[in-house]
Formats: structure tokens, sequence, C-alpha cells
């Protein structure tokens, strides 16, 4: 879809150079990332969590809207609500809160994986969501946290740490 559009992160000591040369020879969308060997191809691959996660779980969701005959309306609200809102406020937003509301969300986790299995799809990325706040049960949140967090970089700090 995107072509010589894509992203080409280059790195290592010549890294700015051949970025470059990437993108004045062939008209690649290369950019530079650091002089530190890896960074680059590490950066690639810690985007795919993101990226290939989303892909995983926007299929087993849409999967399960077909079969319960609502896969239209669910991508709608999900499309509508990052339509109207921008997506890092959104995220923001799921991060602060994961900290007063991840007993409950794994709760739901619980009762939305029985639901895919009766409906006859193995829950792969629900069962994943399932786990994570299962695990965030065990971080002890409520101590790092007794007021809401101001910001999400302050949960990832926290997450880091108890993940040691």
């Amino acid at each position: 879809m995107t072509g010589a559009a894509t992203a080409i992160l280059t790195g290592g000591p010549s890294g700015e150079q051949a970025a470059r040369e990437l993108a004045s020879a062939f008209g690649l969308n290369a950019t530079f990332f650091s002089t530190e060997l890896g960074k680059a191809s590490t950066f690639k691959m810690l985007r795919s969590i993101f990226s290939k996660g989303l892909e995983a779980l926007l299929i087993e969701f849409l999967t399960a809207g077909e079969r319960a005959g609502m896969r239209e309306a669910l991508w709608k609200e999900v499309a509508d609500l990052l339509a109207s809102h921008p997506f890092d406020k959104v995220a923001g937003n799921w991060i602060v809160s994961h900290v007063g509301a991840h007993e409950r969300r794994y709760h739901e986790m619980v009762q939305v994986t029985e639901v895919m299995r009766a409906m006859g799809i193995e829950p792969v990325m629900t069962a994943a969501t399932e786990e994570f706040f299962r695990r965030s049960r065990s971080l002890d949140l409520g101590h790092a946290f007794p007021e809401k967090p101001a910001a999400m970089d302050q949960v990832i700090r926290v997450f880091e740490e108890r993940l040691r």
C-alpha cells in the first residue's frame, strides 16, 4: 500500500549518509535514526508490537463481530472513536485509567474470553489481553498510585520497573 513511501530507518556510523543516498538515488523514504548499531532495527521490531499486534487484534475482534452479526456496527464504533478523538488522547487515557480500572477490566476480559469460546472462536488476542490484565493485578499499582496518575509516562515507568 505504501510502496516506496514505506519508512526506512537507517543506523550505525554510516546511517546518516545511507539515508541521504537512499532518498536521493532511489527516492525512498529513508530516515536516519541513530549512530548506535542496532537501535534502528530494535525500534522497527518494537514498533511491530503495536502494528502487528493491532492487526491481529482487529482481525480477531472483527471475526467475532462477523460471527455475531454486528461487524459493521463494531467497526463503525471504533472508526468513529478514532476519527473524532486524537489517538494520542484516547491511548493516553487508556494507559492512565489502567491504574484504577485494571481489576474491573480483568473480570470483563474473563467474560469476553468465555463468550469468544462459546462462539467457537479461539480467543488468542482476547486471552492474551485477559492475561495482561491478570498480571496488572499482581503489580500493586494502587500502592504506586494512591491517586490517578497525571500522565501515561508515570504508568509506563512503573510497569517497566515492576516487570524487571
